[in-house]
């Protein structure tokens, strides 16, 4: 029974390792028939979905890189509740956290690769989102998009991120796992932790088909409404709860506060030694419990907007809330109230008129398509009605100022 216990934390990393190759050997199938441009990817993509085969790999590829991620996941987890992040363990624990990262780093950077509306428009809001690191974010986010939008200069570096960086790192971290974890390369647990997920993967495939929304058009490579992906969902409620703080400091809970949480557990078999440089379980327990918590409340949090990896459909608008009827002439004095509003609230992430950022879609003529002053005030005070986005409500700001930045807005022509 002993050695069972012991050998379950290697099988259960290195298993993630094996679900690894079978992804990115489809990768590899499924690129020799891939189109790495703004113009021909989506064709290319909806040809494989026409061949049996490719159709297959093609599954085989999609859910594999769905069951990474909730595996990556859930071995981080396993691996500190069982206590294996120590010193003694330091080469099991870096393998699994690379493991996860790499999982991430695959599904975001092929995201953008099949070339839908949501993709597109959902790789320049990530690009903007990163502009607003102070100092640096513009560098960063035309580094990204390889210029100002979307373009085939983007697919091109994204795709050669997903097919050669990101598995490099992958390759690091398997042989980081083997060195820690060899010894389990023969046991009986490696076997069912790669034959379980490997089978639900197969059946997936076999039954279901790779979600494909509609075709990019040209408007979609400088933005629009996105809904946030399963997979980035504790990402995007941080986002959300630091723009609460401040629309500019958007950044700071989508990407600092992860990158800070992952330096923290790649370190922690440096300050968490234990004894005999084992880390003690009741520490380990309880950040996994926290862990589940988080996640939790994560999903709670965006329970309207949330897309399951089987739904890729876009979001629909709020019914009721169209704004095809105007609501009459601006009232002058609410626009002027509105323009001070807007100043402190819009201008962290949208551009008014050269003014402010361009982490959403910009506004300066956003009164030519939206004359609807209700449709206008529900939109600031419940943007997750209208199908999902990274804008936070501005409900405490009540309903006279709602309805006074709503008359600006309208303005805005």
């Amino acid at each position: 029974m002993t050695e069972k216990r012991q050998d379950s934390a290697p099988a259960i990393v290195l298993g993630l390792w094996f679900l690894f190759v079978i992804v990115g050997l489809t990768g590899f199938v499924l690129s020799r028939y891939y189109v790495p441009e703004f113009e021909g990817a989506y064709a290319s993509v909806s040809s494989l979905r026409q061949t049996g085969w490719l159709s297959f790999v093609q599954g085989i590829h999609y859910f594999g890189s769905a069951a990474l991620i909730v595996g990556g996941g859930v071995s981080v987890l396993s691996l500190l509740w069982l206590g294996r992040f120590g010193w003694a363990d330091r080469h099991l624990w870096w393998s699994c956290l690379l493991a996860a990262l790499c999982a991430v780093g695959f599904q975001m950077t092929g995201n953008l690769l099949p070339a839908s509306a949501h993709d597109v428009r959902t790789a320049f809001t990530e690009a903007s989102i990163v502009r607003g690191v102070p100092w640096v974010g513009q560098q960063l986010s035309d580094a990204i998009l390889a210029g100002s939008e979307v373009s085939t200069a983007t697919f091109e570096r994204w795709y050669m991120l997903h097919l050669v960086v990101v598995p490099i790192l992958a390759l690091v971290g398997a042989l980081i796992g083997v060195r820690g974890g060899r010894r389990a390369l023969s046991s009986a647990s490696l076997r069912i932790v790669v034959a379980v997920p490997t089978l639900v993967v197969v059946v997936m495939a076999l039954s279901l088909q790779p979600p494909l929304g509609a075709a990019a058009t040209a408007g979609d490579s400088m933005g629009g409404t996105v809904q946030p992906m399963w997979y980035v969902l504790p990402m995007h409620s941080l986002l959300v709860a630091a723009q609460g703080i401040s629309p500019s400091a958007g950044w700071v809970g989508a990407i600092g506060l992860p990158a800070l949480l992952a330096l923290l557990a790649a370190a922690m078999p440096i300050f968490v030694r234990g004894r005999k440089g084992v880390a003690p379980r009741p520490f380990g327990k309880a950040i996994a419990i926290c862990g589940v918590v988080v996640l939790l409340l994560c999903a709670l949090s965006f329970s309207d907007g949330f897309q399951g990896v089987l739904d890729d459909s876009p979001p629909q608008p709020l019914k009721g809330a169209g704004d095809e009827a105007s609501s009459g002439p601006i009232d002058a004095r609410l626009a002027k109230v509105g323009a001070s509003l807007a100043k402190m609230h819009c201008l962290g992430c949208h551009l008014i008129r050269g003014e402010g950022h361009k982490i959403g879609p910009e506004l300066s003529h956003v009164g030519r398509r939206r004359q609807n002053a209700e449709s206008l005030v529900q939109l600031l005070r419940d943007p997750a009605k209208f199908g999902g986005t990274i804008m936070p409500s501005f409900s405490k700001l009540g309903d006279d100022n709602l309805r006074a930045l709503a008359e600006y807005l309208r303005s805005l022509r």
